[in-house]
């Protein structure tokens, strides 16, 4: 081979070389584009979107291989997030069903809801009739609308024990773990419907269900479920639950899905960004975490100005704290004279205390509702602190004293005050 047909080799090899490494960037840069974490604010997330929850959730799975779990924890904390993958991607021999139960009435409902999930193949629904001696009236295959009409008159004339024969063959087709979303308001329908009695009847089954049969409930809720629990006097029938609370994300892991947020936009955000994000909240919740550095971004593009310490100031105080977190803090102030009735102004008053001082005490808080209600019930006052802890409104210290539940509520309502 001659010095021109060489070096023409070399040249073409090299040309090969720099397209394919073009090519390759190229389908690098898209790959990591497709599979980049999105700010997805309000709906679940999961996927790639799912984002430092893995722990929680590996710790669920732990559990809930003994026992069923209340998964407590305010709302937009990332419940349903955690819930719904793991129905994505259930361990190897579970099967794992999402239920949303907010407008479930009855139990009749509950079981229909559960039953025409899970028993969806055709053999199984016949099972459930054959359990349930209904009578087929052909051999013809059963619809699914034909089996609903049939598994309700059923179920109608004596929910507990027919529920109990379904749960049976449901039970029969493998391991099962039966996610109950939005479980207290569906307690709360019974129990506004046919009283407290209809409540403790069907804790009493549905703990049956659990001890007997093995299915696994994960049940959660934006909503106390300890309230309810107290009110219907019903603690015997849940003491069976492992309690998981679902917290704040840790300042690492609220450091890296900002970093992460902010790549999806295409701005570089380094520790020292993060840090000043995280700092302005005082903890990491999920959803307000997402909705600053969304706000963060209106701000720099709407004035063209870059990531710093006063952009991140005027979106907090002047976005999050103002018309953009409107939606999600209304849903704390509409709560009070929605599930606190007769005590709402007193409530109000004890929350701006809390707000506007250190170091509140019980006796302190004591005095401002035994003046507001002209009498001074102890046990009353303590089950409303206990009822405010349990919505999320504060938290008790260590050392006894009250404070807001979080830094950005507690913004919030000293807005509230001054306006």
């Amino acid at each position: 081979m001659s010095k021109a047909e060489n070096l023409e080799r070399i040249i073409k090899n090299k040309k090969l070389a720099v397209r394919t490494f073009c090519i390759t960037k190229v389908l690098y840069n898209r790959f990591v584009i497709l599979n980049a974490m999105e700010n997805i604010i309000g709906p679940p997330v999961i996927g790639k979107n799912f984002q430092g929850r893995s722990a929680e959730m590996n710790e669920i799975w732990k559990i809930v291989n003994k026992s069923s779990i209340l998964l407590n924890g305010p709302r937009r904390y990332g419940k349903t997030s955690i819930t719904k993958e793991m129905e994505r991607r259930p361990k190897k021999g579970w099967r794992v069903f999402y239920f949303d139960l907010e407008s479930i009435n009855s139990p009749v409902d509950f079981i229909l809801t559960i039953t025409g999930r899970i028993g969806g193949s055709e053999k199984l629904r016949n099972k459930i009739l054959q359990s349930l001696n209904i009578i087929r009236e052909s051999l013809e295959e059963i619809q699914v609308a034909e089996f609903k009409i049939k598994l309700r008159e059923s179920i109608a004339k004596d929910w507990q024990h027919n529920g109990t024969k379904i749960f049976e063959r449901l039970n029969e087709s493998g391991k099962l773990i039966l996610i109950l979303d939005e479980f207290p308001i569906m307690i709360s329908n019974f129990e506004q419907r046919e009283g407290t009695d209809l409540v403790k009847g069907f804790l009493q089954w549905l703990r049956q269900i659990r001890n007997s049969y093995g299915v696994r409930f994960i049940i959660c809720g934006s909503v106390s479920m300890r309230q309810i629990i107290r009110r219907c006097k019903a603690s015997a029938y849940t003491n069976d639950l492992r309690l998981f609370n679902v917290d704040v994300f840790s300042r690492s892991i609220a450091y890296d899905i900002t970093k992460k947020l902010f790549k999806a936009y295409g701005i570089q955000c380094n520790d020292w960004h993060a840090e000043e994000i995280y700092n302005k909240m005082g903890i990491a919740v999920p959803y307000i975490l997402q909705l600053l550095i969304q706000n963060i971004v209106h701000e720099m593009r709407e004035n063209s100005v870059p990531l710093n310490e006063t952009t991140i100031n005027n979106a907090y105080e002047h976005r999050l704290l103002g018309t953009q977190g409107k939606f999600y803090f209304d849903y704390y102030f509409n709560k009070l004279d929605a599930h606190y009735e007769k005590e709402h102004l007193v409530v109000r008053r004890i929350l701006n205390y809390i707000c506007t001082h250190d170091n509140c005490s019980f006796e302190k808080i004591f005095n401002i509702y035994a003046v507001h209600m002209k009498k001074g019930d102890k046990q009353r006052f303590s089950d409303l602190m206990e009822r405010l802890e349990d919505d999320f409104y504060i938290v008790r210290s260590n050392n006894g004293t009250f404070k807001f539940h979080n830094k950005v509520l507690q913004d919030v309502w000293s807005r509230k005050i001054g306006n």
